[in-house]
């Protein structure tokens, strides 16, 4: 509904990479164990109306993991409940 800049916690057990309006925001190769938070972006803005998140997951064994979690800048741990998603290819509401 409005501007936003948010922590982004990115949890992962392969490589990914991540980005938000055709910016690459961040990018792994390698982890060397999984939680539910091994990466935080900080400070990510996010406009008001529609914003293109894209994500890339790669999983080279049996199993991946993948967390994503929107939060408040400042500590990171207030999460924000009140985002909306589309699918790309579908009208506006």
């Amino acid at each position: 509904p409005d501007d936003r800049t948010m922590c982004l916690q990115i949890g992962h057990s392969d490589a990914f990479q991540i980005w938000l309006n055709d910016a690459l925001l961040a990018e792994r190769d390698e982890v060397g164990w999984w939680t539910n938070e091994n990466v935080h972006l900080v400070s990510v803005l996010f406009r008001k109306g529609v914003n293109r998140l894209a994500l890339r997951l790669v999983r080279r064994g049996e199993s991946a993991r993948f967390g994503l979690v929107f939060s408040r800048t400042a500590t990171c741990s207030e999460h924000y409940i009140d985002l909306g998603s589309r699918h790309p290819n579908a009208g506006e509401a």
